[in-house]
């Protein structure tokens, strides 16, 4: 019968906490080689903590590593768009066939994203979730520094690549520790805190560079780009543009978007699970795909009126802006904790 209550690490541990407090033993261990792996084992327990407290610590250390994680793919993806950056790999031409291989480079990086999140899943089943956060973060702070040192193309595609393995690995292994660690009923709350952390992290990007570039349209999993997250996103600054906004207030009316996404999806995580998961993300997706058709029409109705009826364009271009936001919103309501499911 405790079988079901058992909350453990994939990794299998020689002796875990069930959720009442029982020690249990679990017949698979760590590999024999995981503990010359930096980094606490398995069936480590923190001292004098209390379970709530031990569960916000695997929370806060998740919330952590989202963060970072949407640091890295927001701030490495705008970066493609900066002339020094350009130059220094000698892509600054504006060729199409230019263009091609500045997609490749941002496409090595998507594969890199994949494959660390491949490999990092049965290592830390062998030597468990906290140890491989630790050898993540030892990784990415090795590696991320070189990348800002990089000298030319093929610096750029292998570092690119080597970037993100180190953000598959966070993302795969942050969010698995802390859904497993979680309470089932509080366990929406915990992913959807995360979510906003990633979010967060990723709407700083818009503040530290220039521009945003196109490659942000990944930050989440396709799913969510089909209720439009990878277009207000990644297209954020292309939409105020077409909505007859500057390039820069466009940048940072996208960015203020992005933190609206994170700032709705607190109360968003805290009533996920009281409310129902599976019918918030039904009701978000009609919401959103009518806000989006509506964004879509005063963009249209812009264009139309740009050099005919200034008041008329004035008019349209709040009205992006508005349902843009609005769409924010009710994103982070809805959509946001959608790995949370």
């Amino acid at each position: 019968m405790l079988k079901n209550d058992v909350k453990t690490e994939a990794s299998s541990p020689t002796k875990v906490e069930s959720s009442r407090g029982i020690s249990l033993l679990v017949p698979n261990g760590p590999a024999s080689w995981a503990r010359y792996v930096p980094g606490p084992s398995p069936s480590f327990r923190f001292k004098g903590l209390s379970p709530r407290a031990s569960r916000a610590g695997v929370v806060a250390c998740g919330c952590a590593c989202l963060m970072l994680s949407g640091i890295n793919v927001a701030l490495m993806g705008s970066v493609s768009s900066t002339t020094s950056y350009l130059t220094r790999v000698g892509l600054a031409d504006g060729k199409q066939h230019t263009q091609l291989l500045i997609g490749v480079i941002n496409a090595i990086y998507w594969v890199g994203v994949i494959i660390g999140a491949l490999l990092i899943a049965p290592i830390s089943d062998q030597i468990g979730r906290r140890r491989a956060i630790v050898c993540a973060g030892i990784y990415g702070i090795v590696v991320i520094p070189i990348f800002a040192c990089l000298q030319n193309f093929a610096w750029a595609l292998a570092l690119r690549f080597l970037n993100g393995l180190a953000t598959g690995a966070f993302d795969s292994v942050g969010l698995n520790w802390a859904a497993e660690a979680s309470d089932a009923r509080t366990r929406g709350r915990s992913i959807g805190l995360q979510m906003c952390c990633a979010a967060l992290g990723a709407s700083q990007s818009y503040f530290l560079t220039a521009r945003r570039t196109w490659s942000a349209l990944f930050v989440q999993f396709a799913t969510q780009a089909m209720v439009g997250v990878g277009v207000v996103t990644g297209y954020g600054i292309q939409i105020f543009q077409t909505g007859g906004w500057s390039s820069d207030l466009a940048s940072l009316l996208s960015g203020i978007g992005i933190v609206i996404q994170a700032s709705f999806g607190l109360p968003g995580a805290f009533y996920a699970d009281r409310l129902g998961r599976r019918n918030a993300f039904m009701y978000g997706a009609l919401i959103g795909s009518i806000l989006l058709a509506f964004v879509g029409m005063c963009g249209y109705f812009v264009a139309r009126n740009v050099d005919r009826d200034e008041s008329q364009t004035k008019a349209y271009s709040s009205a992006v802006v508005a349902l843009v936001m609005l769409w924010s919103a009710q994103f982070g309501l809805t959509w946001r904790k959608l790995r949370s499911v």
